[in-house]
């Protein structure tokens, strides 16, 4: 399993508006997280309740705009 952290936002951002293609999407990945789980929620927590102002990384974390939340993923495999 792959330990993903990953954000809702309180708006979701609409693609293609106006085709028919067009949806509203609100939840997306912000990184893939290399540790354990507890740590990984660990890191969670400080971000939704420190709100600090950019993620380990540099990008904005926009903790006002979004709530982060860990997710458990499947490795892809090897084809």
């Amino acid at each position: 399993m792959v330990i993903a952290i990953c954000y809702k936002t309180k708006v979701p951002e609409v693609y293609n508006k106006g085709t028919k293609w067009e949806k509203a999407i609100d939840t997306f990945l912000a990184y893939y997280y290399v540790g354990t789980l507890e740590q990984a929620k660990e890191i969670v927590r400080k971000l939704n309740e420190e709100k600090p102002e950019k993620l380990f990384n540099g990008l904005p974390a926009d903790c006002a705009n979004r709530t982060y939340f860990v997710e458990e993923q499947k490795e892809m495999g090897a084809y």
